[in-house]
């Protein structure tokens, strides 16, 4: 039998992926053809989730392999990365074998209490059932009913109604130790609410466990995971993907990037676009210490930050030189595409960077979009240009969705499903919609 996957990112071509498995024809549609923008000597490549999880016990120890897509393997460093939080004057690694000795060396007097969060983390994370399998009990699903919130309080107890704060308050965990797990959570998740508790938990558990990084040859996994796709299933460049059998789930990033030069304000409360600065620097002025994947959160004199003061920094060695990038989200109310609000953030971010990699005062290096540069709006034009490719962060977006009357007969694909989860929710939305769509043709 032959079907359509109305292609939405990793989501979709997780369940197209999937449903090949289990021996269907699959077509995936793409409204455009994914291109990979340039600038000079800068791939612009498009900001996404830190990929974490793809070890984990629930997907059978490798997910590659469960989805027969061994190819996209050679596209990761055999070793994962660890996540660098630096805040204010402290770093840590965020690590199961070096956070508790991190923090204890920066905040002694709150050792016990680190070492005691963790343990918990670590504990409820393995009560968990697979979420990919019972995914009626993660909270913020487009399809959180009554029914379905019983039943997650069925499934979880107390820890049903609770989030990450419940957690830090039995620990006792003070500020400058929240902003660590915060930062991680706002950054992995892709969500930038306060986190339920069992999601919080999974998300943590996941990170703690490190991040996979992509080769130097591959700028994005989304890319990646198409280039293995074409060669076992059929890719069609649609202009409309209506007639898909797995439909685009996500309608506030269609309805956000659609609108977005004209900054309508409907989500505005809601999503935030990610914004990249890019740097090529000589490989050996990147600090020995530094991880391919950092958190830089930036803090004021008295320890106050808010998610405009979060950044991601990550970079790959091309020979003898290193391409860093630096992402910062934005919030829908700076409307100066222009100068003031965009033009100031790059001098944020460019600053951050050279903090992070001291070499930058006495070495050259060539950085995009230049703040200084008076074409600047052309700049964000061009890096705007794909932001149907990025992730964006969202907030409590679920019952937005709601508002939209989906049609019971349509089969959802895409993280917004079960967005608490970042990554991992692609995954779970890519794997329960192609179980679902099969289940179906069975009955």
């Amino acid at each position: 039998m032959s079907i359509s996957v109305a292609y939405n990112g990793v989501s979709s071509m997780v369940c197209a992926a999937s449903l090949i498995k289990k021996g269907l024809d699959v077509e995936l549609l793409l409204p455009q053809e994914i291109t990979e923008a340039q600038s000079d000597i800068f791939r612009l490549s498009p900001y996404e989730l830190p990929v974490v999880g793809l070890g984990h016990r629930d997907y059978e120890g490798d997910l590659f392999s469960f989805l027969d897509l061994n190819e996209l393997k050679r596209h990761f460093l055999s070793d994962k990365d660890i996540i660098n939080v630096v805040f204010g004057p402290n770093r840590v690694d965020f690590s199961l074998k070096t956070i508790v000795d991190d923090v204890s060396r920066i905040f002694p007097e709150y050792e016990k209490n680190v070492k005691a969060f963790i343990a918990d983390v670590k504990k409820l994370e393995k009560e968990l059932p697979v979420l990919w399998e019972k995914n009626f009990v993660i909270t913020g699903s487009v399809k959180q009913t009554l029914f379905r919130k019983i039943k997650r309080v069925l499934f979880f107890g107390l820890n049903a109604k609770r989030n990450i704060s419940h957690l830090y308050d039995k620990h006792k965990l003070p500020p400058c130790i929240r902003v660590i797990f915060d930062s991680v959570l706002f950054v992995v998740s892709g969500t930038d609410t306060q986190l339920p508790l069992i999601e919080a938990v999974r998300v943590l558990a996941l990170a703690l466990e490190g991040v996979n990084s992509s080769e130097a040859d591959v700028h994005s996994f989304a890319s990646s995971m198409l280039r293995s796709l074409r060669g076992c299933s059929k890719i069609s460049n649609s202009e409309e993907c209506s007639n898909a059998d797995i439909k685009n789930a996500d309608f506030v990033k269609d309805n956000f990037v659609s609108n977005f030069n004209q900054f309508n304000s409907r989500y505005s409360s809601c999503v935030r676009y990610p914004m990249s600065m890019f740097f090529k620097l000589n490989a050996k002025n990147i600090p020995e210490s530094m991880s391919r994947c950092l958190i830089y959160v930036d803090l004021d004199d008295s320890g106050f930050y808010s998610a405009d003061d979060i950044y991601v920094v990550r970079y790959m060695l091309e020979g003898r030189s290193a391409y860093l990038r630096i992402t910062g989200f934005i919030p829908y109310g700076v409307f100066d595409i222009e100068t003031d609000g965009h033009r100031e953030k790059l001098f944020v971010m460019k600053h951050i960077v050279e903090d992070l990699v001291p070499a930058l005062a006495v070495s050259s290096y060539d950085c995009y979009p230049d703040p200084e540069s008076v074409s600047l709006r052309k700049d964000i034009d061009k890096m705007f240009a794909n932001i149907v490719e990025n992730d964006l962060i969202y907030g409590n977006i679920y019952e937005e969705l709601a508002q939209h009357g989906l049609n019971s007969k349509t089969l959802l694909c895409g993280r917004e499903c079960f967005y608490p989860l970042g990554f991992e929710s692609s995954i779970i939305s890519g794997l329960s919609s192609a179980d679902k769509f099969f289940r179906g043709l069975k009955s």
